[in-house]
């Protein structure tokens, strides 16, 4: 995978430690917080500039919660967040005066993130407008000319959400989301409800605009092909912890953690002899999360060890919260 420019890869674009997004529960007349839903649970993480980083995991795992925390959706409970060396975090929201817009979030969902009564030029043009990327006597031409590099011609500015598919919602999506002029693009299961073909062409669409714009990409997926293939580094999370990160070839090559081996060994093959393996067991409630490793009710090589918290150790230069990691003779 090639580099925007290596001389930009000394420092971390973002840089994010014990990251924690909870929840409320509350119950009552009075309305107190009874307890929390932990979705994302002291998370750290690192992006490079022009890197494209992935987090895959099961569903319901925190994977979105996480983007749209990066992308300042969503509060922050506690936790360190960095972008290019300045602290991001202010009274627990992004601080916009050091974040500037540089982050921005793609759907899944191409139509219901685009409003069904507006223009193609209207939603483009409001958030330009507002954050004053443009004024309104070159709007027009910009968003003809944000068309252009998502493969659309300008003309399509002037039709609504529900006359196009759900290919070309999608680039209308990655139209809005450079328009902002960012450094990351957070890309949460943005081709998971296309067809094959068209996924395609999202992807390579993606990572040109990577190339002549200098994006980082934090992709948020299920498919590890598709990790494979453009990732540089991976994040495995479960039940809003990492529970191992490393270059994403090693990673799914030689994974070190069991939850990391049962994903790999879950996904389809068209070898019969070789059927996916489904990890038994039952995911543990987040508001009811079990003492020490989150994973230990579906480990087959839990010991008493796992009732207490793992913390990561670094092993083949990679990161991963085990007590009793994978080897690569274990494996085989």
């Amino acid at each position: 995978m090639s580099s925007v420019n290596s001389n930009k890869m000394v420092e971390s674009l973002v840089k994010v430690r014990d990251l924690q997004t909870w929840f409320p529960v509350k119950s009552g007349l009075l309305g107190r917080t009874r307890h929390y839903i932990k979705a994302v649970d002291g998370v750290s993480l690192d992006i490079n500039h022009g890197e494209i980083v992935a987090l895959v995991g099961e569903s319901g795992c925190g994977k979105s919660t996480l983007g749209n925390t990066l992308s300042g959706l969503l509060p922050i409970r506690s936790g360190q967040f960095w972008f290019k060396g300045k602290q991001a975090v202010n009274k627990n929201h992004l601080d916009h005066s050091v974040f500037e817009n540089k982050s921005q979030i793609i759907f899944q969902d191409p139509y219901s993130c685009l409003n069904p009564k507006h223009t193609v030029y209207e939603i483009l043009s409001f958030p330009l407008l507002h954050h004053k990327i443009c004024d309104r006597r070159s709007v027009k031409d910009y968003i003809a000319s944000l068309l252009g590099k998502v493969g659309m011609p300008p003309e399509y500015m002037d039709r609504y959400p529900h006359a196009f598919s759900g290919g070309q919602r999608q680039r209308i999506s990655i139209a809005r989301a450079i328009g902002m002029k960012p450094e990351l693009i957070i890309c949460d299961e943005i081709v998971s409800s296309l067809d094959v073909s068209i996924q395609a062409q999202i992807i390579e669409l993606l990572l040109e605009l990577r190339e002549q714009l200098g994006l980082a990409l934090l992709f948020i997926a299920h498919d590890l092909s598709l990790v494979r293939t453009i990732s540089d580094r991976l994040y495995v999370m479960y039940l809003g912890k990492i529970v191992e990160s490393g270059k994403t070839t090693d990673v799914l090559s030689d994974p070190l953690h069991p939850y990391t081996r049962a994903l790999i060994q879950s996904v389809p093959t068209l070898d019969r002899t070789k059927p996916p393996v489904v990890l038994e067991g039952e995911v543990p409630s987040f508001s009811n999360m079990p003492k020490g490793c989150s994973f230990q009710n579906r480990c087959p090589n839990r010991t008493e060890a796992c009732l207490l918290q793992p913390q990561p150790s670094l092993q083949q230069e990679r990161e991963v919260s085990c007590f009793h990691p994978l080897t690569i003779d274990s494996q085989k």
